[in-house]
């Protein structure tokens, strides 16, 4: 079906094949506009080693991936925290470290953020105020990025302390680095 011109003549396939490349254009689009967000954050220094990572033949797939997450982010703003995290990736193997989970904990972190939690981040590490409901800090805790606040309960308390939460040295440097990117 390569021919698509008698299809464009019968109304409702016409209608349909350009709904198709209406959006095909608008992903591509899209797309395009994530990876110039991706490669903003580099410098040509950053970019060469990124460039001479992702044509290792041991680490080939990396530039692949780093491109389908990208594709898959909704956000511009998590494609620029994907960038510092492949940034701090290529850090970490220029040190002879594989920290490849760490990166991958990482990309997982960001596919699960949205505005809402950043800005629990934000209030919790930025010391931005923040309204934000109790759903903000265990969501946070379940990413690893709070510690729960241990409690002591009363010895004959017919109740317990609520749940609470507090900063973690791993929060604190992801919020550092890949939110803030410093």
């Amino acid at each position: 079906l390569e021919d698509y011109s008698l299809l464009k003549d019968i109304p409702l396939f016409g209608t349909a094949l350009g709904a198709i490349n209406l959006y095909s254009t608008l992903k591509a689009r899209i797309f395009t506009k994530k990876v110039y967000a991706f490669l903003y954050e580099f410098n040509s220094e950053e970019l060469e080693k990124f460039k001479k990572i992702i044509t290792n033949k041991t680490i080939e797939d990396l530039g692949f991936e780093v491109m389908n997450v990208i594709d898959n982010a909704d956000k511009i703003n998590q494609v620029q925290m994907i960038a510092r995290a492949t940034k701090l990736y290529i850090l970490s193997l220029e040190a002879g470290n594989n920290s490849r989970n760490i990166f991958d904990h990482n990309i997982h972190i960001i596919n699960q953020l949205d505005n809402y939690l950043i800005s629990g981040m934000h209030a919790i590490y930025g010391g931005q105020a923040s309204i934000r409901s109790s759903h903000v800090d265990p969501a946070l805790f379940n990413l690893g990025l709070v510690d729960q606040k241990n409690e002591r309960a009363l010895a004959g308390a017919e109740s317990y302390p609520k749940l609470s939460f507090v900063a973690s040295i791993s929060g604190e440097e992801f919020y550092s680095k890949i939110i803030i990117g410093n």
